[in-house]
């Protein structure tokens, strides 16, 4: 196949029957922050592993930190210079993209896990099949988000897909950029209230809860380094917590856990269901 050259939110294929394919773009985003090490061993791993191609992955960084990424990174992989802190990183990336472009936006530290059977294991298949049936679904339902589990525990994984408000698992999410109504520039736990906006103004998200990633939680770098520490971080985590029952009051409760830093979570979100039954991938 030849490709022929369209504007950033398009790809075409020229068939071997000579036919035009379009697709719409799908880039791979991951904000980054004091990982230049890391990063290569960890989600730029997992994607080359599972057949992403370079060329479409993009990693977003702060300008103090660029030149460590460019010199540690492969060089086919983009490095874009950003925004501090993860709320503000991921509303950039967001609006850094042409609209109607596809980004799946993934931490620097993942692995994705997938539930099989009655067991759970590390995809080995390639991921743009599951990407494409992800934005499909979406499509399907009226949604412009998409997202996973938020454990690796297979015993409270299953086969089945969920539209509406759920619990939101930033690690690893898909949405539909120039949205901008839908981000959040929380220093902490943006990806609830991203969830909630998505909510408010599609009626939900779509999360699979067959499909989660295992990461290392409170390492080094990332919201961390911004919030000077773990013990820093709780404070920002309590602040952001206190906020988002403010703001969102019949969607946002206390769980009754207060220990953030053994992971258990301050606020719960509440549970809403839009459709009732949809497949799963």
């Amino acid at each position: 196949m030849s490709t022929v050259h369209l504007p950033p939110t398009q790809v075409a294929q020229v068939t071997k029957h000579g036919k035009i394919s379009l697709m719409t773009k799908t880039i791979f985003a991951i904000p980054s922050l004091g990982r230049s090490l890391g990063i290569s061993d960890q989600t730029l791993k997992t994607l080359k592993n599972l057949d992403v191609p370079e060329s479409s992955i993009y990693v977003f960084v702060v300008e103090e930190e660029e030149h460590l990424y460019k010199e540690n990174v492969p060089t086919d992989i983009n490095v874009v210079v950003g925004e501090l802190g993860v709320g503000n990183q991921r509303t950039f990336i967001n609006n850094y993209f042409e609209t109607g472009t596809r980004c799946v936006i993934m931490d620097d530290d993942v692995q994705i896990i997938v539930k099989s059977e009655n067991k759970v294991r590390v995809l080995e298949e390639p991921l743009l099949p599951l990407i494409d049936k992800a934005f499909q679904l979406c499509d399907e339902v009226g949604a412009k988000m998409w997202g996973v589990c938020n454990t690796t525990n297979g015993f409270f994984m299953n086969h089945s897909s969920v539209f509406g408000l759920r619990m939101p698992y930033g690690a690893f999410s898909g949405e539909y950029a120039q949205d901008p109504d839908t981000q959040s520039r929380l220093p902490h736990s943006e990806d609830m209230e991203k969830g909630i906006k998505h909510y408010l103004k599609y009626g939900g998200y779509v999360r699979f809860n067959d499909v989660g990633v295992k990461q290392t939680r409170y390492a080094d770098g990332g919201v961390n380094q911004v919030c000077g520490g773990k013990e820093k971080r709780m404070e920002v985590y309590k602040e952001c917590s206190d906020y988002m029952i403010k703001t969102y009051p019949d969607l946002v409760k206390p769980s009754g856990k207060e220990d953030p830093s053994k992971g258990l979570t301050k606020i719960k979100l509440k549970t809403v269901s839009r459709h009732p039954s949809i497949l799963s991938l």
